[in-house]
């Protein structure tokens, strides 16, 4: 199974939740989008993502609540109506947000909380809240358990231990950029070329052995071969789990999680808006083979 984040924001119709859902390779968690929505001028209504959260909620791995961006209040307000509507989603705390809200939270049973708002790699200030944050975690409520929005920095996944994260643009590295970044479980690093005719030939043993796929095969990146790249990067990002999943042994959160699938973290969760390439990147090979602490 590779595991997905599915937006409501852009895959709220039933036709593409059922494509995603029948796909059976897919361990799919669920999200409004708000931020996505924030950016666009878009709003997301309560009512109508609960309807979304309800008909779905029972085909994945756990649902985020509907957060408001840089309001602890109003996002606290959402989960409580969630909540009484018998839901239960997985807040999230913005950047910023201070350590009592931890405790809000935990008051009521919940040991599983979204980092976000804003979260971005280069975001020095925001990685070292979240790092405070879980440290506070550590310390005062052991239990609880962290998900990071937005987040596919390795400087900050090696060192943070996450249940979870999720990152957009995973998948389209290959075909949109030209290049191709795979985990090489013998090193534990990131392997990076372009694909420019010959670059790939240098890393024929990784490709072989590791993703299944001989050089010549991706010497070029162009429509002939997109699907085959959003596999190798689906594949990649299994890879870097499962050797994460090592490191960090992050014991699963029960608040909001559906108990058939709540897996071992961490974990990360592929996210895109198109339906045709999260169901390219369930066909990815999933078993870790040679992999190594």
């Amino acid at each position: 199974m590779i595991d997905a984040l599915v937006s409501y924001h852009y895959l709220r119709s039933d036709d593409h939740m059922r494509r995603l859902v029948d796909s059976g390779r897919l361990n799919m968690i669920g999200d409004s989008g708000a931020y996505s929505a924030y950016t666009q001028g878009v709003k997301i209504g309560l009512e109508e993502y609960a309807g979304w959260v309800r008909r779905w909620q029972p085909d994945l791995a756990w649902c985020a609540s509907l957060d408001v961006l840089g309001d602890p209040q109003g996002t606290w307000r959402n989960w409580q109506a969630l909540r009484d509507a018998g839901l239960a989603t997985v807040p999230t705390l913005h950047v910023g947000t201070p350590e009592r809200w931890l405790h809000v939270y935990g008051e009521q049973g919940v040991d599983f909380v979204g980092l976000g708002g804003g979260l971005t790699t280069g975001d020095t200030a925001g990685i070292r809240w979240a790092a405070r944050l879980l440290a506070h975690g550590r310390r005062h409520l052991p239990a609880m358990r962290f998900h990071g929005w937005g987040i596919s920095s390795r400087a900050v996944l090696d060192n943070l231990p996450l249940y979870s994260a999720d990152s957009s643009g995973t998948l389209g590295v290959g075909y949109r950029f030209g290049q191709l970044r795979l985990f090489d479980p013998r090193t534990a690093r990131d392997t990076t070329f372009y694909l420019d005719g010959c670059s790939a030939l240098r890393h024929r043993r990784l490709l072989e052995r590791f993703y299944g796929t001989s050089p010549e095969q991706v010497l070029h990146g162009d429509a002939s071969n997109r699907p085959l790249l959003i596999r190798l990067m689906a594949r990649s990002t299994t890879l870097y789990a499962a050797w994460l999943r090592k490191r960090h042994q992050v014991t699963p959160p029960a608040y909001g999680l559906d108990p058939q699938r709540r897996g071992q973290g961490t974990r990360l969760h592929l996210v895109d808006t198109q339906v045709r390439t999260l169901l390219t990147a369930a066909q990815a090979d999933t078993e870790p083979e040679g992999m190594t602490a």
